[in-house]
Formats: structure tokens, C-alpha cells, sequence
């Protein structure tokens, strides 16, 4: 009975040690509704904050938070009658200040969650499953014992990495997939993902320069 109990434990445990790492959740920012709608210079725009919350990427969210930044969804729709580049061509406000967006590599490295980190649960290899049946000659118990930190501490340390690794990726790809270094023809609409540091919940605006 204290052999299955034990052995109930472990599988009771294990979900809580394998849930640590997280996978990433879309955010889609075409999905989104968007309000603060302004024009300036015939460009209409919208934004959207607290996307990596609203999404449940917790994770994320909370190093977004921790790093001061801002993960914003814009909607840019172009009414200039020329083809513009929000890059080269526009500048943001907030508050009514000229302001700059974190470049998408630095975001996407500050933001993303650790994946060595995981590698601390290879300090569970050490750890034994002892087991005693019946006596010995000399009366004292016979003790078994059974590694099996060497299973759990690497197999934990791989699952969770593999999931961190692959959470990563799913975010880097979609911050580069609504990048805002495009062009942008006439009466196109176009979405992207924009990272601002201390902005706090200001009011963003887009201008010609």
C-alpha cells in the first residue's frame, strides 16, 4: 500500500512540474476590436493594448510587464492616394509626443520566456525511490532502491524546454509576420504588432512626418 501511494504522488506531482513552461497562444491581431480610431494626414488609426494578456499568454505578458514594455496591436488604413511606409514615412505619438518603437528583435528577446532555465530540474537526478521488502539474516529490512530522479529530473528538463523552445518560436514568428516594415498602398488596411517602452496605457496617434 505505501508503495502505490507513493507511486500515486508522483503522478499527481508531475503535471504541476511539467506545467511550468507554456505554450503561446495567437494573438491575431485582425481579430481584434480596435477603438481610439484617429486620422492624421489621411492616415486612419486604431490600436489595441494588453494583446499578450488578453490572449492568456501569461508568461509573456508578465515579462512584458517586468521589462516595461508594451506589446500594442495597430491598424493602419492608408487614405494618402500614395503608397507610404510606416517606417520611414510616419511617426508615432503618444500623448502627444514624438515616440519610438522597440526594434521587433529586442521585443522578441525580452519578452520571450527562458528555456535554460528549465535545466534546473536535472538537480532532481539524484533523487531515489527506496522500497523495503521483508527482513535480512540479521533482522534488519531489505531496502530497494530505484533511481528514478535519473527519469524524471531529464525527462521534466527536456519536456519543458521543447515546449518553451517551441512557444518561442510561434511568438518570434508572428511578431515578424505583423511587422510594420512594409509598404503600404492606397486604401490598404494593415495590421501589425508594435512594442513601446514606458508608455504606461497613453493615447497613441500616427502622423506623416
Amino acid at each position: 500500500m505505501n508503495v502505490k501511494f507513493r507511486f500515486a504522488c508522483l503522478f499527481f506531482v508531475l503535471p504541476l512540474f511539467m506545467s511550468c513552461a507554456s505554450g503561446y497562444k495567437s494573438i491575431s491581431p485582425e481579430t481584434l476590436e480596435y477603438h481610439n480610431q484617429s486620422t492624421n494626414d489621411k492616415i486612419e488609426f486604431s490600436y489595441h493594448y494588453d494583446v499578450l494578456r488578453e490572449s492568456r499568454n501569461k508568461k509573456y505578458a508578465k515579462h512584458e510587464l517586468k521589462n516595461n514594455l508594451s506589446l500594442v496591436a495597430v491598424k493602419i488604413t492608408n487614405r494618402t492616394g500614395h503608397d507610404i511606409n510606416p517606417m520611414t514615412d510616419a511617426v508615432f505619438y503618444i500623448a502627444n509626443k514624438p515616440a519610438y518603437f522597440v526594434d521587433q528583435r529586442i521585443a522578441e528577446k525580452k519578452i520571450r520566456q527562458g528555456v535554460p532555465i528549465y535545466l534546473l530540474y536535472l538537480l532532481l537526478s539524484p533523487v531515489t525511490f527506496n522500497t523495503t521488502s521483508g527482513t535480512s539474516a540479521d533482522g534488519s529490512p531489505n531496502t530497494n532502491s530505484f533511481p528514478i530522479g535519473l527519469i524524471v529530473g531529464p525527462a521534466l528538463a527536456g519536456t519543458n524546454m521543447i515546449i518553451a523552445g517551441t512557444a518561442n518560436k510561434s511568438f518570434k514568428d508572428e511578431i515578424e509576420n505583423y511587422s510594420l516594415y512594409k509598404q503600404v498602398h492606397e486604401g490598404e488596411t494593415i495590421f501589425a504588432l508594435v512594442a513601446f517602452k514606458d508608455i504606461g496605457k497613453d493615447e497613441i496617434s500616427l502622423r506623416l512626418k
